[in-house]
């Protein structure tokens, strides 16, 4: 399923490492808040943010190794759109 050049492929696997990361990343923070007393980040929904990061490597991947240009381009719309999300949910307009 990994091998193909497909929309869907790149939706899925955008999709699964970025929940996958993010339950890795949560995880390592819920540690380090009961090892040290303070979280990893300033705030949790920094989190958010950073689990977008395996899909620049599987761009990386996809795009640069595979030659695979529609799983490629699935992958950095659905970053793109993550990121995007982020910042209109988390960002305070200051006037």
């Amino acid at each position: 399923m990994l091998n193909k050049d497909n929309y869907w492929v790149g939706l899925v696997v955008g999709v699964a490492a970025t929940v996958i990361f993010y339950g890795v990343l949560y995880g390592a923070n819920l540690l380090v808040i009961h090892g040290l007393g303070r979280p990893m980040v300033r705030k949790s929904h920094y989190l958010i943010l950073l689990s977008v990061v395996p899909n620049l490597l599987l761009l990386r991947y996809y795009l640069g190794r595979k030659k695979f240009t529609k799983t490629g381009l699935s992958i950095l719309t659905l970053t793109i759109l993550f990121v995007l999300l982020y910042f209109f949910n988390y960002f305070q307009n200051p006037q």
